[in-house]
C-alpha cells in the first residue's frame, strides 16, 4: 500500500499539532476571563466567525480562552449588545511586567465594559484598586466594535 505524503500530510500535522498542544495549555498565550461586570454576560469566542459560540458567564465567575486566533477577538453580550474587544499582540515580551512569564493571562471585565490586566496572583473578582494604576500595552481593552439588536 502505497501513502501519498502530499494528501496524508495535513491530516499528520493536525494530529501531531493537537497532541503537542494538548499538553501545553497552559504555555500558550491564553488568557482567563473573570466577569466582574455585576450581570449575567455571555461571553463570544471567535465572534463573527462561522465557529462562534457563546458561554454564559455569572457575575465572578471565570472562563479560559486563547488569546490568539483567527481574529485575536472575543466578545461580550450584555443587555441587548454585543462588544466585540481584540487582544493585543502576545508576542516574546507578553505578558509585560509584572506580569512576565505568567500564562494564563488574568483580565477581568468591569462594568465600564474595559477589559483590565490583573497581577498574576490576584484573586477574582478583583477590586479596582488591585489593577487601576498598572494598565499598559494596550490595556484596559476597549471594544473595538458594538452591536446591540
Amino acid at each position: 500500500m502505497r501513502i501519498n505524503l502530499r494528501r496524508a500530510l495535513p491530516a499528520v500535522l493536525a494530529v501531531s499539532t493537537g497532541v503537542l498542544l494538548s499538553g501545553c495549555w497552559d504555555q500558550l498565550p491564553v488568557a482567563r476571563l473573570t466577569n466582574n461586570t455585576g450581570s449575567p454576560i455571555v461571553l463570544l469566542i471567535e465572534p463573527g466567525l462561522k465557529t462562534e459560540r457563546g458561554i454564559d458567564l455569572e457575575t465572578g465567575a471565570t472562563k479560559k480562552l486563547l488569546a490568539y486566533g483567527r481574529n485575536n477577538a472575543f466578545g461580550v453580550e450584555l443587555a441587548g449588545c454585543q462588544y466585540i474587544y481584540r487582544f493585543p499582540s502576545m508576542g516574546v515580551n507578553f505578558p509585560f511586567e509584572p506580569y512576565k512569564g505568567s500564562y494564563p493571562v488574568i483580565v477581568q471585565v468591569q462594568p465600564d465594559l474595559g477589559v483590565y490586566i490583573l497581577p498574576s496572583k490576584a484573586e477574582v473578582p478583583a477590586a479596582a484598586e488591585v489593577f487601576e494604576n498598572r494598565q499598559h500595552h494596550d490595556f484596559p481593552m476597549r471594544p473595538i466594535a458594538k452591536r446591540c439588536y
